[in-house]
């Protein structure tokens, strides 16, 4: 532990690294970009901070539907999680230019590492948060959340996705 005089000058415990998320609109997802059909029904369910604040992502067309974003990051490792809840489709994958690429279900919390490495962490209410790390030569990554395999009217929910410099998931950072 470390001691942090950031806010104030009484130090407080720091327990874990200061970390930034590197994701802009981490919790709404509005300006994240798609491709494919997918509709966003915002602020649709509870999600694991317990407000009404996690969104239904439906699969609207056939074939894969992506959301995805653009991010800037030092050479390193990078770490991406997110919170899933699975509705009538269980499987996603998390896919970001050469430095991720796996495949996560839900139903049987199983983790298919094409590169890098991930896991799945049961939070409680049918909710997880999936992990993915991987290391890139820095610069600009485009992270994709996909819905692969996804059938017409298939979703699921999200909430409060993060990717940040360092080789394992701090606690959640929000982006308004």
């Amino acid at each position: 532990p470390r001691l942090d005089y950031t806010d104030s000058s009484c130090p407080a415990l720091l327990l874990e690294p200061q970390r930034s998320n590197l994701l802009f609109d981490s919790e709404y997802f509005d300006g994240w970009n798609t491709i494919g059909s997918v509709s966003i029904d915002y602020n649709d369910i509870v999600s694991p901070e317990g407000k009404t604040n996690a969104h239904k992502i439906t699969a609207i067309g056939g074939g894969t539907q992506r959301i995805y974003d653009v991010v800037v990051a030092s050479s390193g490792s990078v770490t991406w999680s997110i919170y899933v809840k699975a509705g009538t489709h269980s499987q996603l994958r998390l896919l970001m230019s050469g430095t991720i690429d796996i495949y996560f279900d839900l139903s049987d919390q199983s983790v298919n590492e094409i590169n890098g490495t991930g896991y799945i962490e049961d939070v409680g209410n049918n909710w997880y948060r999936i992990v993915a790390t991987g290391t890139t030569a820095g610069g600009t990554l485009v992270p994709q959340l996909r819905l692969d395999y996804a059938a017409v009217g298939e979703y699921q929910y999200w909430y409060g996705s993060q990717i940040e410099e360092g080789s394992y998931a701090t606690s959640y950072i929000p982006t308004y």
